[in-house]
């Protein structure tokens, strides 16, 4: 048997966490499909329902970040969905990034048979 985890410094062993329990993944029509990825006829972006304890959240798989720093003369920007298709069973990670005010890059990453497998590529 494993001896618990004890905190930083000995004491008492840390609190356990929670694990979080993850519905079955879901579409939303209220995010765009990234329209350069090719997949906007064919796949939605993916929301999923989480739970930990007695907080519950919905989750959606789509980010923006945007880089700007006047200084540097610096202004990007990095786009990430996972995207499931209508029909079911298939996924993809798709990343959009670029120079702000330009076309930019896309990569699209998938099909994938296991929404495991595009959230891995999305972290």
């Amino acid at each position: 048997r494993k001896a618990p985890a004890k905190r930083a410094g000995g004491g008492e062993p840390a609190p356990k966490r929670a694990k979080a329990e993850v519905g079955p993944p879901r579409t939303t029509d209220k995010v765009a499909v990234i329209a350069k990825s090719g997949l906007a006829d064919r796949a939605k972006v993916v929301q999923e329902t989480v739970k930990t304890g007695f907080v519950e959240a919905s989750l959606t798989w789509d980010v923006e970040l945007v880089h700007n720093d006047v200084a540097a003369g610096k202004d990007k920007f990095y786009n990430m969905q996972v995207l499931a298709s209508n029909e079911g069973g298939e996924y993809w990670a798709v990343q959009h990034y670029g120079k702000t005010g330009l076309d930019g890059k896309v990569h699209v990453d998938g099909p994938f048979d296991d929404i495991g497998d595009a959230k891995r590529v999305f972290r």
